[in-house]
């Protein structure tokens, strides 16, 4: 095609804050996908929280331990609203984001 379409969605991920990639073979046309800007990973009980303490974000384990839902959730809200106003999520601060969000396989075979 023209590649009116694949300008269009870079233009709108520049706007979002998210990275586009883009493979294209002449004659064959283009794929795209892009890594949904930042993640906040989630466990769901204190035990895989504690061994992975440097991976994930949130416990929510906590609220089976006796933090009360209301406070979780708020300290839930302000870590979301932090992180898209622009603070790292833990596996951005180590520099591994881009690595686990891989959709596609870019390479080899279209």
């Amino acid at each position: 095609g023209s590649g009116l379409g694949l300008a269009i969605v870079d233009r709108s991920a520049r706007l979002l804050g998210v990275k586009v990639r883009v493979r294209s073979i002449p004659g064959r046309g283009s794929c795209f996908g892009f890594k949904p800007a930042p993640s906040i990973k989630i466990v769901t009980n204190t035990p895989t929280y504690e061994r992975m303490t440097d991976d994930m974000d949130v416990n929510a384990g906590r609220i089976l331990d006796g933090v009360p839902m209301e406070r979780a959730a708020a300290e839930l809200l302000d870590l979301v609203v932090a992180v898209a106003s622009g603070q790292q999520s833990k596996s951005e601060a180590q520099g591994v984001g881009e690595a686990e969000f891989n959709p596609w396989n870019l390479g080899g075979v279209l």
